[in-house]
């Protein structure tokens, strides 16, 4: 099983979400997880089937005021690209700016993450741009973050399709 986030530039509602990934996975069932309490679509301990993936939608300040974390979905993710083919998906429909997790230097907190936004097709290595979790609503960091692009990157490479049930296609 594997798990990632993709931040959205819009706000978009968990049923706006539900619809959206139903469309791209028809085979898979999408249900709001409240990972505090355990609490799946309002039913505590829901028991799960295999095709069940979870999602946790947060509201957030900034840029990208949407951040979706998704967890079950089915495959190994140390060799998935899923969260890129979810990411370009979604930014497609909502017709957005997407970024999923590009990669980090190993120097803990001595060097920045970077992440791959996502828009138009198009990916785009960038900078952190993200509010910290006790920023204010009136931080003045809030009008100050902006997308800071590193380097175009090439998706014509990325040719992975997966099934109605999110299964990779050799």
């Amino acid at each position: 099983m594997q798990g990632f986030i993709i931040f959205l530039e819009k706000a978009i509602t968990i049923s706006q979400l539900k619809s959206t990934m139903k469309e791209i996975f028809p085979k898979l069932n999408f249900y709001q997880w409240n990972l505090q309490d355990n609490i799946v679509d309002n039913e505590k301990d829901k028991e799960l089937m295999e095709q069940d993936i979870l999602m946790e939608l947060s509201n957030k300040k900034g840029i990208f005021k949407t951040l979706v974390e998704f967890y079950r979905f089915p495959g190994d993710e140390s060799n998935s690209r899923l969260n890129l083919f979810v990411a370009r998906n979604l930014s497609r429909i909502f017709e957005c700016k997407t970024t999923i997790n590009g990669y980090s230097y190993c120097d803990f907190d001595q060097m920045p993450s970077y992440s791959l936004l996502l828009e138009n097709d198009k990916a785009f290595l960038i900078g952190d741009c993200y509010p910290d979790n006790d920023w204010l609503d009136n931080d003045i960091r809030l009008k100050n973050l902006k997308i800071e692009i590193l380097k175009e990157i090439n998706l014509s490479s990325f040719t992975e399709k997966y099934t109605d049930e999110a299964q990779l296609i050799s």
